[in-house]
């Protein structure tokens, strides 16, 4: 379809499910009170709904009713207060599935010389391994990454076609059975109560672009891209068509579609028998949100613990010193001497000031924080070894590995959808590269291939016990010794590495013995005698 009709709602309302559950992940990507608050307040979404005079009742099986029952959903009564506090937990595991697949990033290749120079100016630079470790966080959170190629004839840019990441939830997908035929991204500028969003539309052939003016769900009337700054480069691109209804329109030369869709993973529980958005990718956070609202619930209560266990004094209010008339009394805690007080009987201080203190419940909160934790861990199958926790018991090596092993099957599975829409995407852009930048060496029709490090973080000790275990064995070569050490190394440093070993390692001391017979003989009774080492042999 085209880019929408002015004053339609956006984004479209047959996705409306989707993207409440992309305001939900988000809330908890960001980890900010206030997002925490809107996502899961009921009058925020009454005042969305448009209906903010009515309060329906909460009841447990309708939406409104789930939400109240959450922790960041219940709202307060008047004049009450209440401590909340945020968990990063969410950040966290989207942290941990990013660092788990891109932390060594994969290397692209290629079968031909020329191509594969570009390819690693496109796609094996530092510039584009930070760009895959900060999408691999959106991909965990909002279940997946769309990616683009970019490129720009003015001069200020790169000599090459570069790859760029959008997150899902600013974007609209539009599938062919499991295949991706189209997506609209758009980017939102707010002023005031004006809202303008600049909706990129990417389909096969085209990238078309168009700038609205309307409010928070409406999108309102196109406008010329002069309107705002972020837009103004717009209207004036070499090449571009513009149609004249304030539309651009850059032509791609490609005979297929120049997106890419990564999924973090499928199949997708939230949107199963939802039209084509079934094939959407799992978040890391689906599913799990009341274990969430639960970690800073109880986070919540042990800080209220906190706050409540600080101790009060109770003073008798003869020792109290008045402000005056109207303004009450002070009581300095700080005083070291009190004179008697008449009229008392019993003139004990212990009687006089007397101290309150509650019990913190710390191991119950931690345990139960604990506990929480590894509910969310386990249903997105990562291991709490990964996550930097190694539980309350000692564990042998062997078990920490074997507890690692949940997390690189995840990888494993992650990585088989990262490499599929990476490699496709290497492919599209060395196949613009050649149209764009002809003569420069890309080619169109290759495939590109990606290799992942076999695990995302290696032990060091596991790796020497294993280096040792096989050199025993004599079942390792030197210099495969140190390519398992140093997996990162060039084969160049590897073999320099080899010749220094070499070097500094002192030849062994042998025995200059002509045969195997001097060794029977020594077997036998009375042995070799002390002048063996002169090479004499003695009965």
């Amino acid at each position: 379809m085209p880019l929408p009709a002015d004053n339609a709602v956006w984004p479209p309302r047959d996705l409306e499910r989707v993207f409440r559950k992309y305001a939900e992940w988000n809330a908890w990507y960001s980890g900010t009170v206030n997002e925490l608050r809107g996502a899961y307040g009921v009058y925020n979404y009454l005042r969305t709904s448009g209906k903010p005079n009515q309060m329906p009742e909460l009841r447990a099986w309708n939406f409104m009713g789930r939400l109240a029952n959450l922790f960041w959903g219940r709202p307060l009564e008047y004049g009450e207060t209440r401590t909340v506090l945020h968990v990063p937990v969410a950040a966290d595991l989207a942290q941990l599935s990013s660092s788990l697949l891109f932390a060594e990033p994969p290397e692209f290749t290629v079968e031909d010389k020329n191509a594969q120079t570009r390819l690693d100016l496109m796609l094996n630079s530092p510039d584009v391994h930070m760009l895959l470790q900060e999408q691999g966080e959106s991909t965990a959170a909002f279940g997946g990454t769309y990616w683009t190629p970019q490129w720009d004839l003015s001069g200020d840019a790169p000599d090459h076609v570069w790859m760029h990441g959008h997150n899902a939830n600013t974007a609209v997908p539009e599938f062919a059975g499991s295949r991706l035929k189209a997506v609209t991204f758009w980017t939102r500028y707010d002023e005031d109560r004006t809202v303008y969003r600049h909706l990129e539309r990417h389909e096969q052939g085209a990238i078309i672009h168009g700038l609205y003016k309307g409010d928070w769900n409406n999108i309102g009337a196109r406008i010329s891209f002069d309107a705002i700054p972020e837009t103004a480069h717009l209207s004036n691109i070499p090449g571009a068509v513009y149609p004249g209804d304030n539309t651009c329109v850059i032509t791609v030369p490609l005979n297929r579609l120049h997106v890419a869709y990564q999924p973090n993973v499928r199949p997708n529980g939230e949107f199963m028998g939802y039209g084509n958005t079934r094939w959407l990718g799992r978040s890391d956070y689906s599913g799990i949100e009341p274990t969430l609202n639960a970690i800073d619930e109880t986070w919540s209560s042990w800080m209220a613990d906190l706050k409540a266990g600080k101790s009060r004094l109770f003073v008798n209010s003869a020792l109290m010193k008045s402000n005056g008339p109207g303004r009450g009394a002070r009581f300095n805690a700080e005083q070291d001497v009190f004179t008697m007080i008449d009229g008392i009987p019993d003139q004990e201080a212990g009687k006089n000031i007397q101290s309150t203190q509650f019990d913190i419940r710390v191991q119950e909160h931690e345990q139960t924080v604990y506990n929480l934790v590894k509910v969310a861990l386990r249903h997105n199958g990562y291991s709490l070894s990964s996550y930097g926790e190694a539980g309350d018991i000692a564990q042998t090596a062997t078990e920490v590995m074997d507890r690692k092993t949940d997390s690189e099957l995840t990888r494993d599975k992650k990585k088989r959808y990262a490499s599929a829409a990476l490699n496709y995407m290497g492919s599209v852009m060395l196949e613009l590269d050649s149209i764009v930048y002809p003569g420069q060496g890309s080619k169109p029709g290759l495939d590109v291939a990606s290799e992942f490090p076999e695990t995302s973080q290696e032990d060091p000790l596991r790796t020497a016990q294993i280096i040792q275990m096989l050199d025993a064995a004599s079942s390792i070569s030197l210099q495969t010794r140190v390519e398992r050490a140093n997996p990162g190394w060039t084969e160049e440093q590897i073999l320099e590495e080899v010749d220094r070993i070499k070097a500094e390692t002192p030849n062994p001391m042998t025995l200059d013995i002509p045969s195997t017979a001097a060794f029977q003989y020594a077997e036998q009774p009375g042995g070799l005698s002390d002048d063996t080492a002169n090479g004499d042999f003695q009965q």
